[in-house]
């Protein structure tokens, strides 16, 4: 019989336990893991460029370092989000600020704003670029339409998707330009930004600080460091029909409305309302869409979930 010496002995009793270990102890230390938790963010429209920060924080993980298994739902426009949202079908959406006040106004909607997203309107005009039209001025007494290439004097469309609607006006054998963008016009209103019911906001904030958080480190990623074609990549990937040139194009506009000049110079944090910029909004839109009433601000956003504030 072979004898074991005691070293030897000692070497394979330290392995053996180290084996039994591994197989009762899941690598990594999964065993401790919290369960993600189910998260969904509706858009406030068909998933393109514009959207990369979310979908990068989805796929490289942010999210769910967060705790959280995010679903991406494509929306039907900034109205019917808010309505999504407060009917309890995600828990975070993107919406139109206007289309929020709006509700607010006319139906007490209980949804509020997260975080701002664009700070600008991205609202634009475009003209044939052969059109004598050049400057808004002359838009008095032309006509109007939302057909890129047709026959009519210009077309009102988000400036996000220049290079999609240049493609689509090529294609009928024409070519387009930007006349004027809202924001270059001074029209310094708030714009797109991230709601959410506010019973998820007072039963939950722990929760949306964690999406907000997951949802910033994409966009510094994405819009801020320039990661524009690895971001359509990901879009891509979810949704194979959208086009990765129109895409780009919508990333890189909507970059400049997301890292403004007052956040590249460190005047505000991404995301952050500023409560006169918002008061002018609110009492612009409570003007032109003849509401039922003036909405409170606290009504109507809040920044204290925000990762960052200024």
């Amino acid at each position: 019989m072979t004898r074991l010496a005691r070293p030897s002995l000692a070497r394979y009793l330290t392995g053996a336990l180290l084996v039994t270990t591994a197989l009762l102890w899941p690598a990594g230390g999964d065993a401790q893991q919290k369960p993600l938790r189910p998260y969904t963010l509706i858009l406030d429209f068909v998933p393109t460029g514009e959207y990369i920060p979310h979908y990068t924080a989805l796929e490289k993980g942010y999210y769910r370092d967060e705790g959280l298994d995010v679903k991406i739902l494509r929306g039907q426009g900034s109205g019917d989000t808010v309505k999504r949202i407060a009917a309890g079908q995600g828990e975070v959406g993107i919406a139109d600020i206007s289309a929020l006040i709006a509700a607010r106004a006319n139906t007490d909607v209980a949804v509020k704003a997260i975080a701002l997203w664009y700070r600008r309107p991205p609202h634009g005009i475009f003209v044939r670029a052969d059109s004598p039209i050049k400057s808004s001025k002359e838009l008095e007494g032309k006509k109007l339409a939302i057909s890129p290439g047709s026959a009519v004097d210009a077309v009102p469309f988000f400036v996000v998707h220049e290079a999609r609607i240049r493609k689509i006006a090529k294609q009928q054998n024409a070519d387009i330009r930007v006349l004027a963008a809202w924001a270059d016009l001074g029209f310094d209103v708030a714009s797109t930004s991230l709601v959410a019911r506010e019973e998820t906001i007072a039963k939950d904030p722990e929760g949306l600080k964690a999406f907000l958080r997951a949802t910033l480190k994409g966009a510094d990623y994405a819009f801020r460091d320039k990661h524009f074609d690895e971001g359509v990549g990901y879009v891509v990937k979810a949704h194979p029909e959208v086009d990765p040139e129109g895409a780009v194009g919508a990333a890189q506009v909507g970059a400049r409305f997301v890292y403004a000049s007052e956040v590249t110079s460190g005047k505000m944090a991404v995301g952050q309302f500023e409560p006169t910029q918002l008061e002018k909004t609110r009492d612009l839109y409570t003007q032109y869409l003849e509401l039922k009433r003036k909405v409170g601000l606290g009504e109507i956003y809040t920044n204290d979930l925000l990762p960052a504030k200024k």
